[in-house]
């Protein structure tokens, strides 16, 4: 991918605060901006949405801490859909609606409903989590309940709720964790940590799915990543190949793998030594690193792949533009995270030296270097 154009970035606004409340941070998690460019913040510590106009002005705070209607108990996420806001909050099992002005509109209990698992002994729970445009909720991964829950890799279904919180119909069905690979020690089973991200990276998209496929060379450095966008009907909207050069993992990578494991030696009934050699066993590492480290879904189609960089102080960004052409690659501060971007906007959260978060909007082109 050295190959591609390289762009640069201007910066255009920032917003946040060391001492105003209104305008400080403290965790953002999402990041959204509606059709008219008002800009919409979840912050999961202050536990409220914050609205700017696309000047950085506050226009308004939606919701905030609390279990009363409107209110967040621990928010994970939000979307837009048309005028209408939407975020879940996990703690009060719910997703609550907001028109675009911050008048609550319904509520929608996220209880979940039970499903078979073909495991005998075991359930699975699906809970509506990812509301879509045509007005139904999708639900993530399932969730394993019994006494043998530990048991994977293991299919579900992908479940669609209205938004009463009722199923409608199952969609799909998907298998979690394929690359697991059990072991036994000390008379327990466990399961084989992974390099991450493990091939696929499937993620949600504005408008459908993404997905992240890559070869893995022999005998060579030279490697392809191909790039899937699917749109909400599940339909190839392109498919791109892109060339990169592989990087051997390294045996320092086994260590860094099986070391965080060992505190739960005692729990498994066995020694700390026992335990390192069940793992260096099942433990299946791949040739060569994985060539992204994270996958980014722009609200315009395209697709921005953060590299494995050498240099810790930055990271590097191949952007995938929304016709399947690639756009270029993009170096940024490593303490810049994409949370939105429809090109040549990109909004990050960036953290400053004191880790205090800041929002800043970016303007992204070939012409301009930072």
């Amino acid at each position: 991918m050295d190959e591609l154009a390289p762009l640069g970035y201007t910066e255009e606004l920032r917003i946040g605060s060391v001492e105003d409340p209104d305008f400080g941070f403290s965790e953002v998690r999402q990041v959204r901006v509606s059709d008219r460019g008002d800009v919409f913040v979840l912050d999961a510590m202050s536990r409220d949405v914050r609205v700017f106009d696309s000047d950085g002005e506050l226009l308004r705070v939606i919701g905030g801490p609390g279990e009363g209607p409107g209110e967040f108990a621990s928010p994970v996420s939000m979307g837009l859909l048309g005028d209408t806001l939407w975020v879940a909050d996990v703690r009060n099992r719910r997703i609550i609606w907001f028109s675009a002005d911050g008048e609550l509109l319904w509520t929608t209990p996220t209880l979940g409903a039970t499903v078979e698992s073909g495991v005998r002994g075991v359930t699975l729970t699906v809970v509506p989590s990812r509301p879509l445009p045509d007005g139904f909720i999708e639900s993530d991964r399932a969730i394993m309940v019994g006494s043998d829950r530990e048991i994977r890799p293991y299919r579900y279904p992908v479940v669609l709720f209205n938004r009463d919180g009722e199923v409608v119909d199952t969609v799909r069905w998907e298998t979690a964790d394929e690359s697991a690979v059990s072991f036994r020690v000390g008379g327990r089973q466990g399961y084989a940590p992974v390099l991450r991200p493990a091939r696929p990276v499937d993620i949600a998209a504005p408008d459908g799915r993404v997905i992240v496929d890559w070869s893995v060379p022999e005998n060579t450095t030279d490697g392809t990543m191909t790039i899937v966008r699917l749109d909400s009907a599940g339909d190839t909207a392109y498919s791109t190949d892109l060339r990169y050069t592989a990087v051997p993992v390294p045996s320092s990578v086994l260590d860094s793998l099986v070391t965080p494991m060992l505190v739960v030696a005692g729990s498994m009934g066995a020694t700390e030594r026992e335990l390192e050699s069940a793992l260096r066993s099942a433990i299946q590492l791949p040739t060569h690193r994985p060539p992204v480290r994270t996958v980014r879904a722009g609200a315009d189609g395209s697709v921005w792949l953060q590299l494995n960089a050498p240099d810790d102080d930055a990271a590097d960004w191949t952007v995938v533009a929304s016709n399947g052409q690639p756009r270029g690659r993009v170096r940024l501060p490593a303490r810049m995270q994409i949370h939105h971007s429809a090109l040549p906007t990109v909004w990050v959260v960036e953290l400053d030296e004191f880790d205090v978060p800041w929002l800043v909007r970016l303007s992204v082109d070939q012409e301009r270097q930072p």
